[in-house]
């Protein structure tokens, strides 16, 4: 079985009986159980005392970021109860809260940020949640930074969120990470600088805004050049 942890015994998950097949999930398969969005008998396993730290063994996933990816709040609140790490990271660098981000879901990142998941925390690339809410759109940005994300972070190649929202595209992000005091002169590491960006993805009215920011004093700015 792809996502089978080792455990041979099973239990039932459901009491039919389907064209005369079992619906069946290992003892301590917490991570199908998760899939399955089976809240009792993840409450069974946790009971049992099986793995919380189990991992996919193909994406590293763990069970607080499938029950994130799969906006359960309910199954996020009793892994982190539970004392599943908030931080845990994937094989590509990623806590819950990147995906939380990435979903646009503010409810579950708050849950996390509540239980002491790290507003900051990198990927493996770099990026932080904001920069990922900062390319998909305005629904988390304003949270994330009245919860006191870094908007000087960079990426691994140098970008800032505010580079990564004029790349996207995102006028709404570009005008709230501006009015929030997003440096519009910051460069990257191929000295780049979000201007460089929008005239080189034809993006005329973010290239215009970034423009007007350029030439308004830099007081109250919180990026880093």
């Amino acid at each position: 079985m792809f996502f089978q942890i080792g455990m041979l015994c099973l239990v039932m998950v459901g009491g039919s009986h389907a064209h005369g097949k079992r619906e069946t999930i290992g003892a301590c398969d917490l991570l199908a159980a998760i899939r399955g969005e089976k809240i009792g008998l993840v409450k069974q396993m946790i009971e049992k005392k099986c793995d919380l730290t189990v991992q996919d063994e193909l994406t590293g996933q763990g069970p607080l970021h499938v029950a994130t990816i799969l906006h359960n709040l309910e199954l996020q609140k009793i892994l982190l109860a539970a004392g599943v790490a908030p931080d845990g990271k994937d094989k590509k660098g990623r806590t819950a809260l990147h995906w939380a981000a990435m979903g646009l879901d503010m409810p579950l990142v708050n849950n996390l940020l509540a239980a002491g998941a790290g507003i900051n925390a990198r990927d493996g690339r770099g990026q932080t949640a904001l920069h990922l809410a900062a390319s998909l759109g305005p629904d988390l940005v304003e949270d994330l930074l009245d919860s006191r994300a870094d908007m000087t972070v960079k990426n691994s190649r140098g970008m800032t969120p505010l580079h990564m929202a004029v790349v996207a595209g995102k006028i709404k992000v570009v005008e709230i990470l501006l009015a929030r005091g997003a440096n519009p002169r910051a460069q990257d590491a191929a000295g780049m600088s979000p201007r460089s960006y929008a005239k080189l993805y034809n993006h005329p009215e973010i290239e215009t805004l970034i423009a007007q920011a350029e030439n308004k004093p830099s007081l109250g700015r919180k990026e880093k050049p």
